[in-house]
């Protein structure tokens, strides 16, 4: 058995080393040869790393839906052995075969996931790449500010801790978002650095890929002249690669030089020749070209045939969902065709009748607890009434935060999501609590030294449903999902002053583990293990001492 397992673990690596050169055949046989003698021997760890290995085969062959169902199983079967770094790594490998097949809600879902296990600083690696994924979904999906805060995290964590290549590419997604946020010299900055730093490793894909941004950002500028010397290096760059797909990015690049230059006959006879080689495999450049196509149409005044690759370009941005250049092609077909425009604009939104359709999410739920530890606080119910009402107005007007959304308010418990829309970020919503127990301490301190006021806090991040639930007659909008269950019962188990944590969680927030106090509750009838941390209170000084100097 014992040499079963050895030959299992030996056939997995030679799998790897295999897909490492890019000899998929002989890496599909030695996965496939780990996986038989895995199953047969009930080694599960093994099974799953080679159902991970032939997913990564399926990926890269482009068959991602296949990918997807190999990395689920494999992912199942890791949870199964309790291993967090094996569900960490195949999560992103879900997260990434997802956003290939353009499913960019699941593939967050995904990464979320994964930033889960992740935690604080456990894994640096992993986690510059999930705060770059994230960032890419945010950008598809025209936020770019969002996209921008996880394109940072991701540089400031490869500047420290990552190799010469992952903050070359880290360089440049921040020089891109830069640039369309409008901050050009961080953006030149940035793509200079990226260049430099891909120039050293003599990766020329990378190089390409940053001249390309750089033209843009030239062009953003008006400075044509820079803009055509960076399309001219990248000829050098990309002729050794002789790949048709790079030579397409070239003439399209060059094509929106031209059209700067002025010569938007040139502009057009290179775009629609890049155009002829992206359709055979629709994507982002499909679109991107197209839409600089129709740019080119319009500077020639030749509006109709403008408006007609402005439509399509519309119809393939939606069918890939890459919200940013469809809101760009709306905009400009606004100018162009103002019916064509709202057409198009109602067809997007369709008719709802107030009703959202259900959708897997991970969201943080932090649960706070006002609790009495006399009856009514020992008040009478008018002042009883007072005080809980400011607390909740403080809570409103000096702790909440734009991304952190106030689910249910209910006895004394306010239910505060983060992620229903955007990626959960764990140390929000520590930060939340731990505001929320300052707050408390300072205006309400008294009833506290008094013992007639507790609070607690729980906090679980974990994966959820929302949508609207309901009659016809009345739909509201709900999440729901064992994660907030958790959430709620932690935090009414929370000993006053105190902060209740699932490990997971507290994993994605603290980087000392001696940090807080393990305990044990019950939950559905059975035990279950959290992590408490009571934070520092702050020492609010009140009579002669809250006076200031005269």
């Amino acid at each position: 058995m014992e040499d079963i397992a050895i030959t299992v673990e030996v056939c997995n690596d030679q799998g790897h080393l295999a897909f490492r050169d890019g000899a998929n055949e002989e890496a599909a046989k030695a996965y496939n040869e780990a996986y038989t003698l895995a199953s047969h021997i009930g080694f599960r760890l093994a099974l799953a790393r080679s159902l991970r290995g032939k997913g990564a085969i399926s990926d890269t062959s482009g068959n991602h839906e296949e990918a997807i169902e190999l990395f689920s199983q494999a992912r199942t079967t890791y949870q199964e052995c309790e291993s967090s770094v094996g569900v960490l790594r195949t999560s992103i490998s879900l997260g990434r075969a997802s956003y290939a097949l353009g499913a960019y809600r699941k593939a967050l879902l995904y990464f979320e996931e994964a930033k889960i296990q992740c935690g604080q600083g456990r894994y640096p690696n992993e986690e510059a790449e999930i705060n770059a994924r994230i960032g890419d979904i945010m950008l598809a999906e025209g936020r770019y500010e969002k996209a921008a805060e996880f394109y940072e995290r991701d540089l400031q964590i490869v500047s420290v801790q990552g190799t010469e290549r992952a903050r070359a590419h880290a360089l440049r997604n921040v020089g891109r978002i830069q640039r369309l946020l409008g901050n050009f010299m961080r953006a030149e900055a940035c793509l200079q650095q990226s260049f430099e730093g891909f120039r050293k490793l003599g990766d020329r894909r990378g190089l390409g890929r940053t001249l390309g941004q750089l033209v843009y950002c030239s062009l953003a500028q008006e400075k044509v002249h820079k803009a055509r010397q960076a399309v001219d290096l990248l000829a050098d760059v990309i002729k050794p690669l002789r790949s048709e797909q790079e030579s397409a990015i070239h003439a399209m690049l060059e094509g929106l030089v031209c059209r700067h230059e002025g010569d938007s006959q040139k502009a057009k006879n290179l775009l629609e020749r890049s155009l002829r080689i992206f359709s055979a495999e629709p994507g982002f450049y499909t679109v991107t070209c197209r839409l600089e196509l129709a740019l080119a149409f319009q500077h020639m005044g030749k509006d109709d045939q403008a408006i007609k690759q402005l439509k399509q370009t519309i119809k393939e941005a939606r069918e890939l969902k890459i919200q940013d250049l469809e809101q760009k092609s709306m905009n400009l077909l606004k100018k162009l065709d103002k019916v064509e425009w709202g057409r198009l604009l109602h067809a997007s939104r369709g008719s709802t009748d107030g009703f959202i359709k259900a959708e897997r999410i991970i969201v943080g739920t932090v649960v706070l607890e006002v609790r009495e530890k006399e009856p009514y606080f020992g008040l009478d119910p008018d002042q009883f009434q007072h005080t809980v009402n400011s607390i909740f107005q403080s809570l409103e007007a000096r702790v909440l935060t734009p991304d952190a959304i106030v689910g249910q308010l209910r006895g004394g418990t306010v239910q505060v999501f983060f992620g229903l829309e955007d990626s959960v970020d764990p140390p929000s919503a520590l930060k939340l609590a731990e505001s929320f127990f300052d707050m408390v301490q300072a205006e309400h301190g008294t009833l506290c030294e008094n013992d007639k006021l507790g609070y607690a806090a729980a906090i679980v991040v974990g994966d959820a449903v929302k949508g609207t639930f309901g009659t016809p007659e009345r739909r509201e909008f709900d999440v729901y999902g064992a994660s907030i269950d958790k959430a709620r019962a932690l935090a009414s188990a929370a000993p006053d002053a105190t902060i209740l944590f699932d490990e997971p969680t507290f994993r994605a927030v603290s980087d000392d583990d001696g940090e807080g106090v393990r305990t044990e509750i019950t939950w559905r009838g059975r035990p279950f293990e959290a992590f408490r941390i009571k934070p520092k209170s702050k020492e609010v000084f009140r009579g002669s001492l809250a006076q200031p100097l005269n």
